[in-house]
Order: C-alpha cells, then sequence, then structure tokens
C-alpha cells in the first residue's frame, strides 16, 4: 500500500502542534500554514508515519520532529 504523505490534512491544531515545533527547533514564527506544511513535507516518511499514528501531538512524535529539524538546520 503506498499512503502519500504529502496530501495528509490537518486539521487547524495540528498545524499549531507543527507550527510550535518548528519555532522551537527554529526560531522560525508567524509561518503561514502553506509554510508549516512544505516543513512537514521536508520531514521523514517515519516520522511522518509516527504522527498519522500516534497524533502530530503525541511527545515521542514533536520530540522527533524536532531533533529532525534541528539536525537538518531547516
Amino acid at each position: 500500500m503506498n499512503i502519500d504523505l504529502t496530501k495528509v490534512e490537518f486539521d487547524q491544531s495540528d498545524l499549531d502542534t507543527l507550527h510550535d515545533v518548528i519555532f522551537n527547533a527554529l526560531r522560525k514564527e508567524d509561518l503561514t500554514n502553506e509554510q508549516i506544511l512544505e516543513y512537514w513535507n521536508k520531514l521523514p516518511d517515519d516520522i511522518k508515519m509516527e504522527a498519522i499514528k500516534w497524533g502530530v501531538g503525541d511527545t515521542p512524535t514533536r520530540d522527533n520532529m524536532y531533533v529532525w529539524f534541528q539536525q537538518n538546520g531547516l
């Protein structure tokens, strides 16, 4: 089964959580929802699958996103 992880639909609370992770990792603020989705699309598929399975707000998932953004210096 193939899932297009670039086509995931988020509600606003998920986008807000993603924004918070990006801000904490990279100090990027005032991002539009489209910019947040661009960051989402840069994440590796295993982290995206965690977010889909457990939710974007899941603590280990947020931590993995944070570490990946920091390590990749986007």
